[in-house]
């Protein structure tokens, strides 16, 4: 039995005539009548009293009847969702990128996508290039934003976008009288050649974005320097750069008529240390441990919550400096939090890296 017998049988209970049941599907009226022969043989009862011009159901063929438009109904609501999904009307979208590419590329489009499809569900999956194309491959995405150079060959790649990748190098630098004006032309690969001896603030090691970066400095003649030494100190990423911000803010907010920001990164036996200085009027002793305000409290409390703490240190007239220390976790040790953190916190990850002055 069809579904096409099914509805010449609803069809003729209809009209109460083979033949204008024939004219309403489309089919000659012998043809109609030889199907549901066929079809009461199939089933072995009789669906149809005939007499004369006219047919009337049997009490099968009430239950055929009232069961039969409960499938054909059943039949068009799937046929109707399948052409949703054929049509992107509704289903699940499930997409991987890296953090950075949602909030400068993909939001603008996701919002434009959901108000042409507002009946897809779509799903974000933070991870990294590579990472990206393991899942992809695995069938745990449906779709991946990678970086070049491409790496899976059974994976149809399709280029969406281009970006430049720009050379920052501290305006008081004397090595910038070297290089072009940016807003003039871009660095060349002759250009990046005055940076050979130059310390480099890389992207992590193994990155895509890493690789591309080297293999620009290759081109030129040279491997750049940078910290090879990545450690993980007890902590959290969000609360660390809010601590990190609030030392920021105090040094803008106390820094000199013209502010001018140092940061370091150093390692001091097993502490990560991370200063912050400015060239403001300094602080007083005391400040360390009662504060200037909020923002320093907050950064006081972060570090003591992962077993570390914050020095201040200032000279009159030169400026404030204040030192966010966080235990490195023993090598070879799995990097963890503080239990009460553990549900909603993951650890710190952080490269040391050279000095890096921030003038305002």
């Amino acid at each position: 039995m069809q579904l096409r017998d099914i509805h010449y049988v609803l069809a003729a209970a209809d009209e109460g005539s083979f033949s204008k049941a024939a004219v309403k599907v489309h089919v000659s009226q012998p043809a109609l009548s030889q199907l549901i022969q066929r079809l009461e043989d199939e089933l072995g009862v009789k669906l149809f009293v005939r007499k004369s011009n006219r047919v009337t159901l049997t009490p099968a063929g009430k239950i055929f009847y009232e069961d039969g438009k409960v499938i054909l109904a059943l039949s068009d609501q799937l046929i109707h969702k399948m052409n949703d999904f054929q049509s992107l009307k509704k289903g699940e979208l499930t997409i991987s990128v890296s953090p950075f590419y949602q909030k400068c590329y993909l939001l603008g489009v996701l919002s434009e996508f959901q108000k042409r499809h507002f009946g897809i569900k779509v799903r974000i999956v933070d991870a990294f290039s590579s990472d990206s194309e393991t899942l992809l491959v695995q069938g745990q995405v449906d779709l991946a934003f990678v970086m070049l150079p491409y790496q899976n060959k059974s994976i149809k790649y399709e280029r969406v976008f281009e970006e430049r990748i720009f050379l920052a190098v501290p305006r008081q630098f004397a090595i910038n009288r070297k290089l072009p004006d940016p807003e003039e032309r871009p660095c060349t690969i002759e250009d990046l050649k005055v940076l050979k001896d130059e310390p480099f603030v890389m992207y992590e090691h193994g990155r895509r974005m890493w690789g591309s970066s080297i293999a620009l400095c290759r081109s030129a003649g040279f491997v750049p320097e940078w910290p090879r030494a990545p450690l993980w100190a007890m902590g959290d990423a969000r609360l660390f750069a809010a601590a990190l911000g609030n030392l920021l803010a105090n040094a803008v907010q106390y820094g000199g008529e013209r502010p001018a920001i140092s940061v370091r990164a150093a390692r001091r036996g097993e502490t990560l240390l991370l200063t912050v200085a400015d060239n403001g009027p300094g602080c007083a002793p005391s400040a360390g441990d009662r504060g200037l305000g909020l923002g320093l409290e907050v950064a006081r409390r972060y570090a003591r919550a992962y077993g570390g703490r914050l020095l201040a240190g200032s000279a009159p007239e030169r400026g404030a400096c204040f030192s966010l220390c966080l235990p490195l976790c023993p090598p070879g040790a799995s990097p963890s939090v503080p239990d009460y953190m553990a549900d909603r916190f993951s650890p710190l990850y952080v490269q040391l890296a050279p000095v890096c002055d921030l003038p305002l």
